[in-house]
């Protein structure tokens, strides 16, 4: 059966010019980067059939066929996407603002007792403040979309040393030029301790999982005292030197200190950056 033969696409010089920079520039999307290829291409003084360029550009000749019939009828406003089916969204940019400045505050702004929002706390809110109803879901769609988690949150420390940034400062510079210090014979090295930890072992072996069945663990166990880790980082090659002992007193982290020179005893100098517990 005879393939019936492309309609031709022809392309004023701006029309090209435009569709070749679209191709070029980065921040197209890559839909319709593709799109004016296809373009491009069926517009060749070779006029090729839609096989040809499906062939090229690695797609189906249907795709080739249907972009080119758009950019016929409709020009280059053809290759854009059409409208998606669906129902329009009920609330507009300004209500979605609303919900969003409304998670970001503290609940007791809006006189709600919880200490963090909620959905069950934040849609009846909404309502009280607002004249418009939004169910549940709508609201959760919109923090969603967002990336709002109003009911989680994180600990952080604020330093009030006045001098924290010029300190901050200094032992960055020495992370940044450790791998120097170190060729220069001079180590960086960050410290830290792990304590309380604990020893422990079970009244009965672990089982082995089987068919349908996990691994069986005994949940009695017994206690075999507690151990504190002591260990120092070696910023330059990632080298750990670690002390264990039974516990983390200012004679345990001199030893430790020992311990790390006799690991690197050709060092001329020793930056250890630690954190302000009062065994050191």
């Amino acid at each position: 059966m005879p393939v019936p033969c492309a309609p031709q696409v022809t392309l004023a010089d701006d029309e090209q010019s435009r569709l070749e920079s679209l191709v070029r520039a980065h921040s197209t999307p890559q839909a319709l980067s593709f799109r004016c290829q296809l373009i491009l291409r069926a517009a060749a003084p070779d006029c090729p059939s839609n096989l040809q360029v499906a062939k090229e550009l690695n797609c189906d000749r249907h795709t080739v066929g249907r972009w080119r019939s758009r950019y016929r009828v409709h020009g280059f406003s053809g290759l854009q996407d059409a409208p998606r089916p669906g129902r329009p969204r009920r609330f507009s940019p300004a209500q979605r603002l609303d919900v969003m400045s409304m998670a970001t505050r503290k609940p007791a702004t809006y006189h709600c007792p919880a200490t963090r929002w909620s959905l069950d706390d934040l849609v009846p809110a909404l309502l009280q403040r607002y004249p418009w109803p939004m169910s549940r879901s709508s609201v959760w769609r919109i923090l969603e979309e967002a990336d709002l988690k109003p009911h989680r949150s994180v600990y952080w420390l604020n330093s009030h040393d006045p001098d924290f940034e010029a300190k901050a400062h200094d032992i960055c510079s020495l992370y940044l030029n450790a791998l120097r210090f170190f060729e220069q014979g001079r180590v960086v090295l960050c410290s830290d301790e792990k304590t309380g930890m604990q020893i422990l072992e079970r009244t009965y072996p672990t089982q082995p999982l089987a068919p349908g069945k996990p691994e069986k663990r005994e949940y009695e166990y017994i206690r075999h005292g507690t151990r504190a880790l002591i260990a120092s980082f070696v910023v330059a090659t990632g080298q750990v030197v670690w002390n264990l002992g039974q516990t983390r007193t200012s004679t345990d982290f001199a030893t430790h200190l020992s311990h790390v020179v006799q690991q690197l005893p050709d060092r001329h100098r020793y930056d250890w950056v630690v954190d302000n517990l009062n065994t050191h």
